[in-house]
């Protein structure tokens, strides 16, 4: 495949998983009893992480198939290490997070942890890069 069109289609996923990672902890944020510092925080640091490795891919100049997936396999465990952190941690007791709110968030983060692991089982596939960082 064209490492330029694998360029672009990661780094679109990448920044769609960024919002999405912001959006949940903005949520989480919201709803949150106590300790809502830790959402926002979390929201701020793990958006960035993950943009930041989309700008990493988008500015790989005259880089092979194999390193632009090596860029995205690093930027898919960012990814889908977060979701798992915000799926496991969310529901516990001393945040307070109840209901309507708590679905939400558990079932943005799941999508993003099963979406995580697609995406880099599909750049493995697609690559040939290694799922190691």
């Amino acid at each position: 495949m064209n490492p330029e069109e694998l360029k672009r289609r990661y780094t679109t996923y990448k920044a769609l998983a960024g919002l999405l990672l912001f959006v949940v902890g903005l949520a989480a944020f919201a709803s949150a009893d106590s300790y809502r510092s830790h959402f926002i925080v979390a929201a701020v640091v793990t958006s960035v992480l993950v943009w930041l490795n989309s700008l990493r891919l988008s500015n790989c100049r005259n880089c092979s198939e194999r390193r632009v997936g090596e860029i995205a396999v690093q930027g898919g465990w960012l990814w889908t290490s977060f979701s798992l952190a915000y799926a496991s941690i969310v529901p516990a007791k001393i945040y307070g997070i109840e209901g309507a709110a708590l679905a939400l968030v558990e079932a943005i983060s799941v999508a993003l942890l099963l979406g995580g692991a697609y995406f880099l089982l599909r750049v493995k596939k697609e690559t040939g890069a290694a799922l190691t960082i």
